[in-house]
């Protein structure tokens, strides 16, 4: 039976406790999660539901779903190299957050709870709104002021409670927080769940390719939910036999917000304080990453790397998928930039699968 294990302490609590954090404070992750077994997959999903033997739910549990399908990996031109594009846009939400939200909330509609608390700089909020509209639980979700009309307007739609935090991502995080206290925080970023669902992107892009994984992916970074989940998910499959070892992760930040690259460039194992300018890639703009040693450690566990990118270049990417009929939001164009980047400094040319994030209908700014 799988447990929560906390980072600092080590603490171990079992998965049927209504608990988001260790008694001290510290950050918990799952462990003794079941093996991905082909023969256990469920053949009557197409989706994220297809890999249920892997989740920590309860057999009888009810699947919280709004109908995710596998998204498509199209190839894709770029510096005269030939790339896959996942298009996790085109999930019920707009955004990938859909494979978190869904195995999160049927975990919070199987521990019984009735309300939760989330915050977000706007895609989590729309996604975990939805899903929770979805199991008949109440939230309250908080977000940055600033947060793009068309995501305020998506979360008002499912009914939930929206607090507006006249200030940063930061201080949005805090507030939600604060209000945890006396409820359930249902967070991307503080619960250990979500990931169980983002890991489902691993799964997905190893079947696609015939069960064999790519050499690298390349993702845009803020508090690293894919990320984690995509690191977790290739772990998963390595340790079941299914494929020989770790892709190698690239993590894609805007230079106007990269506390994880000003680490990984210093060779720090933590995030570093940085002074955040805005930026087109308003999805990604945390310059406090809960778990950014979390990231910055699985970078060098897969070998991968970080890099950020100019606001011009993200622009520029934009409208590259743009022209090709690809709508995405700045965030996602973020890591087409990285890879332009990449392709720049370097002649190899690995395989590669660059995750695109987030519907551009989500944030017509451009």
């Amino acid at each position: 039976m799988a447990v929560l294990l906390c980072s600092s302490c080590s603490h171990v609590y079992s998965s049927d406790q209504v608990i988001w954090r260790c008694e001290c404070g510290g950050v918990l992750n799952l462990h003794d999660l079941p093996t991905l077994k082909k023969d256990q997959l469920d053949t009557s999903a197409y989706g994220l539901w297809r890999y249920r033997c892997t989740f920590p739910l309860k057999n009888n549990s009810e699947a919280i779903t709004l109908g995710e399908m596998r998204t498509p990996l199209i190839p894709f031109s770029i510096e005269k190299r030939t790339i896959l594009l996942k298009l996790d846009y085109l999930f019920p939400s707009g955004s990938f957050k859909d494979r978190g939200s869904s195995i999160m909330i049927s975990k919070v509609k199987e521990l019984g709870i009735e309300h939760v608390i989330e915050d977000s700089s706007g895609n989590a909020g729309a996604s975990i709104s939805a899903y929770c509209a979805r199991a008949g639980i109440s939230c309250d979700i908080y977000i940055p002021s600033t947060t793009s009309p068309a995501k305020i307007k998506q979360i008002e739609a499912t009914g939930a409670q929206l607090i507006q935090v006249p200030s940063s991502r930061e201080e949005t995080a805090k507030a939600a927080l604060k209000a945890a206290s006396t409820a359930y925080y249902a967070s991307h970023v503080w619960n250990p769940y979500f990931f169980q669902g983002t890991k489902t992107c691993a799964f997905e892009i190893v079947e696609t390719l015939n069960w064999s994984s790519p050499k690298r992916i390349v993702v845009p970074v803020g508090n690293g939910t894919l990320l984690l989940g995509l690191f977790l998910g290739f772990s998963e499959l390595v340790s079941a036999g299914i494929i020989p070892h770790l892709p190698r992760l690239v993590a894609v930040q805007s230079a106007h917000c990269s506390p994880l690259v000003d680490a990984y460039v210093q060779h720090s194992r933590s995030p570093m304080m940085i002074q955040k300018q805005p930026t087109l890639a308003e999805g990604i703009a945390v310059a406090e990453p809960l778990r950014g040693s979390q990231i910055l450690a699985a970078i060098h566990r897969c070998r991968g790397e970080m890099i950020q990118v100019s606001e011009l270049e993200i622009k520029e990417a934009f409208e590259e998928l743009a022209a090709e009929g690809i709508y995405v939001e700045p965030t996602a164009a973020v890591a087409v930039a990285g890879y332009r980047k990449l392709c720049l400094k370097e002649q190899s040319n690995e395989s590669t699968v660059i995750i695109l994030t987030g519907h551009g209908l989500k944030s017509v700014t451009m």
